[in-house]
């Protein structure tokens, strides 16, 4: 999702190459990149839930909360590392959680609808 963001999202060379000045001005001065890179975070969170919840049916909505908590944790380092904005900061904690909940949720609800489905034929 990041390389998507990216592609619809061009970043110039110099901030590529990662002098934090500059990605921080770029940063500042881009908020629809921040936006993609929430959504890219969102994603990734509820896919790893699912995979979580799909690869092992033992694992519980509440416990596919860890891979956000995973997550999330990876992602501080890149927090503390640029001078991001305080909304974004606010956002990045709060949504791993969730997405990882709501991605473990999203496969335990179609493999009960499939149970159901498949009793009622």
């Amino acid at each position: 999702m990041q390389f998507i963001n990216i592609a619809l999202y061009p970043v110039e060379d110099t901030v590529m190459e990662f002098d934090p000045s500059v990605y921080a001005d770029f940063v500042r001065d881009n908020p629809v990149f921040l936006i993609g890179i929430l959504f890219s975070n969102l994603t990734g969170s509820f896919f790893g839930g699912a995979v979580a919840r799909l690869t092992h049916p033992t694992v519980t909505i509440l416990s596919a909360g860890w891979v956000g908590v995973v997550l999330m944790g990876l992602d501080l380092y890149n927090l503390l590392s640029v001078d991001y904005p305080l909304w974004f900061w606010l956002l990045s904690l709060i949504i791993y959680i969730p997405a990882a909940w709501l991605g473990a949720f999203a496969i335990s609800y179609f493999q009960n609808r499939q149970i159901e489905v498949t009793s009622e034929s």
